[in-house]
């Protein structure tokens, strides 16, 4: 584990409109410099404000850079390992390999899925570490340096949960005490020794850890009068939504329950479900549902790599390998559900994916939706469902429903009080029980979003039968990546054999 806090964290608060401007003329931030800089609450949001630019880069390996948006690319990656989504064709074969699952040779070079995952949440975990580790300072300067620390604090259980996603096998219950991944909490430098991996267990114990200590801190902030003064910055209410993901795969039910109705409780948003009308495109920020996304100007982006460019039919990459959905999703959606706008057939039968889109085709400008409050009501649902609660997994199901099927009513009361769903995917497209609408609802709604659909498979330990044939069974090894060998060969602390993921 060899990171540093990098330049990064001061070239990037220009983009973002809550900076203080005054503050960019600050000395160049590296591990000596890094002191002078989180000296303050305004610094130590600088450097915050440098891990959000660095989320949405551009790069992360060394070659094959248009395919690694940042954090965007696990959630693409994650729904196309699926069986929801689908490429019509290879085009030049940017992600087309992961939808294949053809990359695990890849893991030998540093230009690979598995090196550029690893690098990207590493990176930013090196960078809030230095932040963290003035906690004392920081919240003892007032609410602004505690808030400052939270956002730290969520970005690494974000990143932890990242990482767990990519790494560690799934379904929780039954892999406990297989490995995890290294857990670094202290500022790292060259010196610096790698860790082993650990277990999922301590993988998750570690990521709660660190969200709740996001929430207190945000809590204490908050009734100090200081709020999300950038919706790129996350805040309490966002990360009770990333958190009940968390518990949604830990299955703590009730704790997802709560973390998701409060997230809802958020004093700004006007409302809680956007229509399609108002979400055109999931490519700008304005939409009064979004609880963290970042913004996108015209000279942070372009034709070639950034998120929207893979996924619009009309972008640099989309035009030559189209990302549709699966027919037998889009059949399943019905007539009077206005999320029929979100795919559009082609001559060749294909339901191309009308839902993600570049917003000015011009400079391929298009903003990062990352959390949404339809995604909180979901996982409210599942977990009312979970806890047997039918009556208000109903209540929260009809919320989202009765904006999107003008029939929702209908078909939601024809649906059985069960917390049992069909494990055959494809069957499950015709829903019978409550909790059958969830998962549902949670495959239709959120097509490419959230932590994309393998996020699901692999909790709910389910396999499939693609459109193309391609079998998985449930927990299936290919569903988590190989470690990069450039870890190996810069951590004694793991070996190449006996801690690689199993094949």
């Amino acid at each position: 584990m060899k990171k540093i806090l990098y330049v990064l964290a001061l070239v990037a608060a220009t983009s973002l409109v809550s900076c203080n401007e005054d503050l960019l003329n600050l000395e160049p931030t590296d591990e000596v410099s890094a002191g002078t800089l989180l000296s303050d609450a305004d610094g130590a949001q600088v450097a915050i404000n440098g891990v959000y630019r660095m989320m949405k880069e551009i790069g992360w390996s060394n070659g094959w850079e248009a395919e690694n948006p940042g954090i965007l690319t696990r959630i693409l990656v994650s729904d196309i390992m699926g069986e929801d989504h689908y490429m019509a064709a290879q085009g030049q074969g940017w992600f087309f390999f992961d939808h294949m699952f053809n990359v695990d040779s890849d893991y030998t070079s540093t230009a690979g899925r598995q090196y550029s995952q690893w690098n990207l949440y590493y990176t930013l975990i090196s960078q809030v570490n230095y932040i963290i580790a003035k906690e004392e300072q920081l919240v003892a300067e007032g609410s602004k340096g505690a808030d400052a620390v939270a956002q730290a604090y969520a970005v690494r259980a974000f990143c932890y949960m990242s990482l767990a996603e990519c790494f560690c096998q799934g379904n929780f219950a039954e892999n406990k005490e297989t490995p995890g991944v290294p857990l670094y909490i202290e500022p790292t430098s060259m010196d610096t020794k790698g860790l082993p991996r650990g277990t999922l267990a301590d993988t998750y114990a570690q990521i709660n850890k660190d969200y709740k200590a996001a929430y207190d801190l945000f809590k204490g902030a908050q009734e100090n009068g200081v709020a999300q003064s950038h919706i790129s910055h996350l805040d309490l209410y966002a990360t009770c939504v990333l958190w009940a993901y968390t518990a949604l795969a830990e299955g703590e039910w009730q704790r997802a329950y709560d973390l998701a109705t409060e997230a809802l409780t958020k004093p700004t948003l006007s409302k809680t479900v956007a229509t399609v009308a108002e979400l055109d495109g999931f490519n700008s920020i304005k939409v009064p549902t979004i609880m963290w996304g970042f913004e996108v100007l015209a000279d942070q982006t372009g034709p070639y790599g950034p998120y929207h460019t893979h996924m619009d039919i009309t972008g640099g990459y989309g035009s030559k390998a189209p990302q549709c959905w699966c027919p037998y999703l889009a059949t399943s959606i019905p007539e009077t559900d206005e999320r029929t706008a979100w795919f559009i057939w082609d001559e060749n039968d294909n339901p191309v994916q009308n839902k993600i889109r570049i917003r000015e085709a011009a400079t391929s400008v298009a903003d990062h939706i990352l959390v949404r409050a339809e995604e909180a009501i979901l996982i409210a649902a599942e977990a009312a469902c979970r806890l047997k609660n039918y009556t208000e997994a109903r209540a929260q199901l009809t919320k989202l429903g009765s904006v999107r099927d003008t029939a929702y009513a209908e078909r939601l009361a024809a649906l059985e009080d069960s917390d049992a769903f069909n494990t055959d995917t494809r069957a499950a497209l015709h829903p019978r029980t409550v909790m059958d609408e969830v998962l549902w609802q949670r495959r239709v709604e959120l097509w490419s979003e959230g932590f994309g659909r393998l996020y699901d498979l692999k909790r709910l330990n389910l396999g499939y039968v693609r459109l193309d044939g391609t079998e998985k069974a449930p927990g299936d090894y290919t569903f988590t990546y190989l470690l990069p060998q450039k870890e190996f060969d810069n951590n004694p602390a793991i070996d190449s054999v006996e801690d690689q993921n199993p094949r």
